[in-house]
């Protein structure tokens, strides 16, 4: 006997199998919510074809199997249980000068979740494992080791949870609440999508990646264009089956140059979306990496900033990324109950928190934004439910979080807000994050306005942020601070006096999110989306932000940091090689 088992036994034999299940522990299935079309990416069909109809009903089997005959004898018996899986189909092209590389993957992920106990108080364990071929037996093999590998593992979690209340105090705020919240189940057998790519893309990445050749100063460039197909499987014990099938592409440009006092200077532009008519053509690749050139010619001769604290126009990207980091992950229904987090916004429920300009909502349900496709659309999360619109603050005052199947106080269920890549649990994450200010004013009242604060301030200037880099947020207990960080891509210093504007070098915005809410001042008419990928707990999962500019009263801006990021971002200092470039 091991540790494991010996430890397992030992609290079986302090509390007893009271309680153990019957045979048929589970509920019996709710009659399913059956759908039809939700957007022009998902459709509800009747019934599966080809290939994805052999991995389901491989699925379908070995499910069934394991919820008849799963138990370990004298422990709990499961209550819920689900099969999900993530079929990946992709290709990914990557070129440097004039030189290029093609990638093509095909590859599914396997997931069982069993949960001990019942909804109230339980104990659950996800076990993932993979296959290179789609053949029925070769996922039910896969399927079988990992459930056996999860009800043991949840076993064990569940006899601790009990022992643990022996020396833990029960939270006061989650008495009465569940572990795990009951949902509706459906059913969609969502249309098949087809992973496309563009006539002669390798010989047109080859082409364009040649346009940094000629400039001597760069030190490095690619150019990637990618493709991926997702196909999602699952089915659980309350009588959820769904299978769709959604495409992401994206196109990636960078390169880096090299200045006269050692300076490694990086920028780049991305572009992703939902279908390929939107994926950039030739010349449009071709304007992107000139663009680039451009801009790295500007930075080299930009002058250094600094650190300071003064009013700031952040443009649609910024702003986006700002919501999204200084409020957006605090507001995942997680965070709320969690030890481990800082709980910014807990037990903030109907009061102001912000300017009573903003509302904010996250809508998975919205596909488009002025035409535009949007990353963070989805018809069902991740746990099976249903995605739902979320008013999350209106005029200021908080009114909700994004939920998952895990309730929080003043909330019993989840608003289909449950997210993962696969690789972690699941938890709430955002979607489509959208900024709705109640008044919106054009760019050139917006600067008139920035100018009025940076005098009242004693201020010579304010700055402009126009392109974002990215962002992060440090929302955990055990952080040292709970701060954020958004990266803008090109930063411009504006005079008062001329209103004439000046590059300078980049730099990083940093924060306190309590505080910087409070010193939201106005919004701009140009309303624009974002879409990009979100790392966090549970993995990353694709994300759009929609925001339109916005003056902050005083943004604290800092050198740019010393990290992995340095080739990308800039900041990085060498040596110029001793010899000129070769001829081309």
């Amino acid at each position: 006997m091991n540790l494991k088992t010996l430890a397992l036994s030992g609290l079986i034999a302090l509390f007893g199998a009271n309680g153990c299940a019957t045979a048929n522990s589970f509920e019996k299935p709710q009659e399913p919510i059956k759908y039809g079309q939700s957007s022009e990416f998902y459709k509800c069909e009747d019934k599966l074809d080809g290939e994805r109809k052999v991995i389901f009903e491989a699925m379908e089997q070995e499910f069934q199997r394991n919820k008849d005959k799963l138990r370990m004898q004298g422990y709990q018996d499961p209550y819920y249980m689900s099969f999900s899986a993530l079929q990946k189909e992709s290709f990914g092209i990557i070129g440097s000068y004039g030189t290029s590389e093609k990638e093509e993957k095909d590859s599914i992920i396997l997931r069982s979740e069993i949960r001990i106990g019942d909804y109230s108080n339980e104990a659950v364990s996800y076990s993932i494992g993979g296959t290179y071929e789609n053949k029925p037996y070769n996922i039910k093999r896969v399927l079988w080791l990992i459930s056996d590998a999860a009800i043991k593992d949840a076993e064990q979690k569940y006899y601790h949870k009990k022992a643990a209340k022996i020396n833990n105090i029960e939270d006061e705020e989650l008495k009465g609440l569940n572990d795990f919240s009951k949902e509706n189940a459906s059913v969609c057998m969502g249309n098949d999508i087809k992973l496309e790519q563009k006539k002669d893309l390798e010989e047109i990445v080859k082409k364009v990646s040649n346009e940094f050749a000629d400039e001597k100063d760069i030190m490095g460039s690619t150019i990637m264009v990618k493709g991926e197909k997702l196909t999602k499987y699952f089915i659980n014990s309350e009588g959820t089956k769904l299978v769709h099938s959604t495409t992401f592409y994206n196109a990636f440009v960078q390169a880096q140059m090299l200045t006269e006092k050692g300076e490694i200077l990086g920028t780049f532009r991305i572009v992703q979306y939902r279908t390929p008519e939107e994926m950039p053509t030739e010349e449009q690749l071709k304007e992107m990496s000139l663009e680039i050139l451009q801009e790295l010619r500007e930075l080299k001769n930009a002058p250094k900033l600094g650190p300071v604290a003064v009013p700031a126009i952040l443009d649609s990207d910024n702003s986006g990324v700002f919501w999204h980091e200084v409020i957006g992950h605090r507001l995942e229904g997680e965070r709320q109950i969690s030890q481990s987090s800082g709980e910014t916004f807990k037990n903030k429920l109907n009061q102001k928190i912000t300017s009573d300009l903003v509302t904010l909502i996250d809508d998975p349900t919205l596909s488009r934004f002025n035409g535009k496709s949007l990353n963070g659309h989805y018809m069902f999360d991740d746990e099976g439910v249903l995605g739902q619109k979320v008013i999350l603050i209106e005029k200021g005052v908080l009114k909700d979080y994004m939920r998952s199947r895990k309730p929080i106080p003043g909330f019993k269920n989840s608003n289909g807000h449950g997210r993962t890549d696969f690789s972690q649990d699941p938890i709430a994450r955002m979607s489509n994050t959208m900024l709705m200010p109640e008044k919106t004013i054009p760019l050139e009242e917006l600067k008139e306005l920035a100018k009025k604060e940076a005098i009242v301030q004693g201020q010579d200037f304010y700055l402009i942020f126009r392109g974002s880099r990215g962002g992060l947020t440090a929302t955990s207990a055990f952080s040292t601070f709970q701060a954020f960080k958004t990266i803008p891509k090109m930063v411009y210093k504006v005079d008062v006096k001329t209103g004439e504007e000046t590059l300078v070098k980049p730099v990083e915005v940093i924060g306190t999110p309590l505080s910087i809410l409070k010193e939201i001042v106005a919004f701009g008419n140009d309303t624009e989306s974002w879409n990009g990928k979100c790392g966090a707990e549970s993995g990353w999962v694709p994300v759009s932000v929609i925001a339109p500019s916005m003056l902050i009263k005083r943004l604290e801006v800092q050198n740019m940091s010393k990290n992995m990021w340095d080739r990308i971002f800039g900041g990085d200092k060498q040596t110029p090689p001793i010899l000129p470039p070769p001829e081309k």
